[in-house]
């Protein structure tokens, strides 16, 4: 029989699933023998993925000495759609298929978007915190604002990785009104009315710059002192994917020194 490990199995699943679900096939028939760990230090990756047909795994770091010291493995199922915590070279060389999630968090992750985008724009939680602080009933004016007010509806929204979160995005800032540009390493699959721009074009024209693109050697560090010296002043940025896509130390810099807000 297949073994397969689950290596840090809370990430996925707190405890409302069921695990055994992967080792029966389709007509129900047992294939595999399963071991679950909730939580795996670095430590103890190899010996506990030793004997290990399969791996289950979200964040555990499947570097290339890790595989090298696992002979019977013969697949890596990511519970996540990024795959930067898997030395792909390596599981190729060895043989080992790699799979991950496609396209499970789109929504969730496009939905997050706007509410950090809102929170931005719109502030709801800082004024909700003001009014319960009876800010606004000692204010001497009916309208209350802490700040101005900034719309959506005609701003360009910057899209940088239009794969399928990148498309929902898209879809939900259309319905705002807004202009969306991309920038994508493919230019096809275009549906919706979304200009394909440089790099350099969605730096300089985006208002609001939404971050989606896979961490990779090409993408790592894309935000950073020279990207952000091309974007506007008054420019939000918004990263609801991997966070090495941002040079941290130059954009605190940035807004230190208002180069963006």
């Amino acid at each position: 029989m297949e073994k397969i490990v689950v290596l840090d199995g809370h990430a996925l699943n707190p405890g409302d699933l069921d695990w055994q679900i992967l080792t029966k096939d389709k007509n129900g028939r047992a294939f595999a023998d399963l071991t679950l760990y909730d939580r795996t230090p670095a430590s103890l990756v190899v010996q506990r993925a030793k004997e290990a047909t399969v791996i289950v795994i979200n964040k555990i770091d499947a570097s290339a000495e890790v595989i090298t010291q696992l002979p019977n493995l013969k697949m890596i199922a990511i519970t996540a759609t990024g795959t930067n915590n898997i030395d792909l070279e390596a599981a190729t060389k060895q043989g080992i298929v790699v799979k991950n999630v496609v396209g499970y968090s789109s929504n969730a992750v496009a939905q997050q978007v706007f509410a950090l985008l809102l929170g931005l724009t719109n502030q709801a939680e800082k004024h909700s915190a003001s009014v319960s602080n009876l800010d606004w009933s000692k204010h001497p004016d009916f309208c209350y604002f802490l700040s101005p007010w900034s719309e959506l509806a005609q701003k360009t929204l910057g899209i940088f990785g239009y794969g399928n979160i990148g498309k929902k995005v898209a879809q939900i800032a259309i319905a705002f009104g807004m202009e969306v540009i991309a920038f994508n390493r493919s230019n096809d699959n275009l549906e919706l009315p979304v200009q394909m721009v440089s790099q350099n074009e969605l730096l300089e024209k985006s208002d609001i710059l939404s971050l989606h693109a896979p961490l990779s050697d090409a993408t790592k560090a894309f935000i950073n002192q020279k990207s952000l010296s091309k974007m506007k002043p008054s420019s939000l940025l918004i990263n609801t994917a991997r966070g090495a896509l941002i040079n941290e130390i130059d954009l605190a810099q940035a807004l230190k020194n208002e180069t963006i807000k």
